[in-house]
Parts: C-alpha cells; structure tokens; sequence
C-alpha cells in the first residue's frame, strides 16, 4: 500500500511541475506567501479545479426546473462531444477511440464529491490549515516527501498549507485506490490534450466552440495576432 501511495504522489508531483496542466491536478500545489506571515513563502496543497467550472452542472437536482434540466443536458451533450474532438485532435480519429469521453465526466464528479466531503476533520473556515510533513503523512496518507522530492525539492518542507482537510483527505483516498486505472489513464491525458490544443492554430478553435462561444456566449473567435498574448 505504502508503494501505491509513492507511485500516486509521483505521477501527481509530474503534473505539478508544468503550472499550464496544474490547475486541474487532483492535489494542486502552489508555492505562495504564508497568508499569516507574508515574509515567507510556502507549499500549499488544494483540490484542483475541474473541466465546467459550475459543479451544479454534473447533477440534476430534484428542485431545477425544466429549463434548467434542459440546459444542463445540453451542457453536458457539448461537453462530451468537446471531449471526443479534442481526444482525436491529439491522437487520430483511430486511437481515439480507445478513450471515452464519459470517463471524464465520470472522475470529474467524483471528484466533486470527494472535494466536498465531511471526514469530521476541523479545517479552518479560512481554509489555512498549516500541517507537519509528518501529520500530512500519517493522518491523510499523502507521501509528502515522494512528492516533493519528485517536484526538485532536495530538503524537503517541513510545514505545508492545506485549504479544505476533509477534501484533502477523501482525495488522496480516491487517487489511492484509482490513480493508475484506465478510466484515469483518460483524465491524465485530458488535463493536457486540453491545454495543448490552444496552443496549436490550427485546433485552438475546438476550445473556442465550447468555452466561449457556448458557455461564454462569444460570438467571434480572438484574432490569432492577439490570442498568444
């Protein structure tokens, strides 16, 4: 088990080296200030964001009315049909295939569940929770050290920032137990496909169609002179 942990923490220390695909790790880290001592600086580890930044999409709740049951399955039909084309962007209509999209809907919920859990942890409403490399270790089952070896660190920090403990912990638990599936060999090829097609010309249109033309509402893609600023 202690050797699952090691392999977790060192495929997410990977995706925590390039700030481009970062945002959307599981555990996101962040070197910043110590909000409580801004003379120094700090690890900070949190939940990292997901694919629709609106969470209440992922769920029809008994309560929504019919515009807004509509709206979310329309959202999430795109949303797939987003996945799909930037999966065979990346990869060829032929590999593609191998990969559904549904996976990432999938993990993206759990996701949001695990980041909203209640283990019955207290965690600071300010989400500052500042831990021992030790208690980060032996509470939550995270590999502290693996992880921040693998980033570069050669000492490794003996305190780190948390922001939410109960979603750190039911996290750490979910990529334990998952990380190295098929359905999540998809998400850790998506959080970059995603981000390497806006840096292409020629793909850069498959993030326009459905971040700002269908959820922004903007009707006109940005110049390709001005896009790279």
């Amino acid at each position: 088990e202690r050797h699952k942990l090691k392999l977790a923490a060192n495929k997410l220390a990977n995706v925590n080296k390039n700030e481009t695909i970062s945002f959307m790790s599981p555990i996101q880290w962040n070197l910043m200030e110590d909000e409580k001592d801004v003379t120094k600086y700090m690890s900070h580890l949190n939940t990292g964001i997901i694919g629709l930044y609106d969470t209440g999409i992922y769920t029809i709740f008994d309560n929504d009315d019919n515009d807004t049951k509509r709206y979310k399955r329309m959202i999430k039909r795109e949303y797939l049909k987003y996945i799909d084309n930037v999966f065979e962007a990346c990869l060829g209509k032929t590999d593609a295939k191998k990969y559904k999209a549904h996976d990432i809907w999938d993990i993206e919920t759990e996701l949001i569940l695990t980041g909203g859990c209640d283990e019955k942890i207290k965690s600071d409403p300010n989400f500052y929770n500042k831990l021992s490399s030790h208690e980060i270790e032996s509470k939550y089952g995270f590999e502290w050290a693996t992880f921040a070896k693998k980033l570069g660190y050669t000492d490794v920090p003996k305190k780190v920032i948390i922001g939410d403990l109960n979603g750190f912990k039911c996290t750490v638990k979910l990529l334990k137990e998952n990380w190295d599936s098929e359905k999540w060999k998809t998400y850790w090829l998506y959080i970059q496909f995603k981000q390497m097609i806006r840096f292409e010309e020629s793909l850069r249109h498959i993030h326009f169609n459905f971040y700002e033309k269908i959820i922004q509402g903007q009707p006109v893609e940005m110049s390709k002179d001005i896009y790279p600023i």
